[in-house]
């Protein structure tokens, strides 16, 4: 079964084509680990509670919620000298990433992610509430997002897709993620 995804290799698509007649689905269960298997072109995933004790550390981990938003140019930003960034002295913004430069993907267009910072994501939760986000406050969230991108000082131009994305869970605090180039905001503190 052949499936392309913008976002993985192997495609993400391959779990939700899981959900075909003949496989059985588990709902509500956390997944301990999930594994690609090449050679049988399948995913292998185990429960879990299967291993209670990774999921008592994982209870305790403390997360925080971002905003991402994606992006695609019909050009590279290639006043931009890496492929992926975290910002510092930033309000809004923790770190962007080309997307289309992971292996297998599209040369045709230039894809970028934002992830907001956690303290920007739970201001805006503060204001709207945990509900799904409406158009409205993300269509606000992808303006806020690439403003702040555009404000780096670099030539960005306009995407031609732009598209915000609220996830209640998305970093550790506890996990340091060492950057490959630090983009220092130029508004003052």
């Amino acid at each position: 079964m052949a499936h392309q995804s913008p976002s993985s290799t192997p495609p993400e698509a391959l779990v939700a084509a899981c959900l075909e007649e003949g496989v059985e689905s588990r709902f509500g269960v956390g997944v301990g680990r999930l594994e690609w298997l090449q050679g049988e072109d399948l995913w292998s995933l185990t429960d879990l509670n299967v291993i209670p004790e990774l999921a008592s550390k994982i209870a305790e981990v403390p997360v925080s919620p971002c905003f991402a938003l994606m992006l695609a140019f019909e050009k590279p930003l290639s006043v931009i000298p890496v492929k992926g960034f975290s910002f510092v002295n930033s309000g809004v913004l923790s770190w962007a990433f080309c997307d289309s430069s992971k292996p297998a993907r599209s040369g045709l267009s230039d894809h970028w992610v934002l992830h907001s910072t956690a303290e920007y994501a739970e201001g805006i939760i503060a204001q709207t509430g945990l509900r799904k986000p409406s158009n409205t406050t993300l269509t606000k969230v992808a303006q806020e997002l690439f403003q702040e991108f555009q404000g780096t000082g670099l030539d960005i131009s306009q995407p031609f897709f732009k598209k915000a994305h609220r996830w209640n869970i998305s970093s550790s605090n506890l996990i340091n993620v060492k950057s490959t180039f630090f983009l220092h905001s130029f508004q003052e503190p």
